[in-house]
């Protein structure tokens, strides 16, 4: 016979009678128990239920159009004490420029010009022109 395996089995039945056992020792002791207070017990009450609950979705009219109506803007009235006082002279407006400005003619572009100014910007200063003659 195979002994090891039947001391298996006892232990394992043991190791349940021991979890029952603490269960019902637990069980035997009542555990205290504790005043309710008067506040708890006002504050739990059960909720207020309508008797008709209310439709879940609200259907809204269409939507109508703004009506839009033209205001009279404020006549002109009297300047303000601060302001220029409005002339009873008529009002002289200059005439418009030329719409069309002359073209001018360019120069032909300058070699000698345009290296001076490219030695200028990359030099920094007057640098001197070296003539190419």
């Amino acid at each position: 016979m195979n002994t090891e395996l039947i001391l298996r089995g006892i232990d394992a039945e043991i190791d349940k009678l021991l979890r029952v056992r603490a269960i019902l020792l637990e069980v035997a002791e009542p555990a205290p128990i504790k005043p309710v207070s008067v506040k708890r017990a006002y504050a739990k009450r059960a909720p207020v239920v309508d008797a008709e609950p209310e439709p879940r979705v609200t259907i809204l009219p269409p939507r109508q159009k703004r009506e839009y109506t033209r205001r009279p803007k404020p006549a002109a009235t009297a300047p303000n004490a601060l302001s220029a006082s409005v002339s009873d002279k008529p009002v002289f407006v200059p005439k418009t420029a030329p719409l069309a400005i002359p073209a001018q003619a360019a120069p032909p572009p300058d070699d000698s010009a345009l290296e001076a100014a490219m030695r200028q910007h990359l030099l920094g200063g007057a640098a001197p022109v070296r003539s190419v003659n």
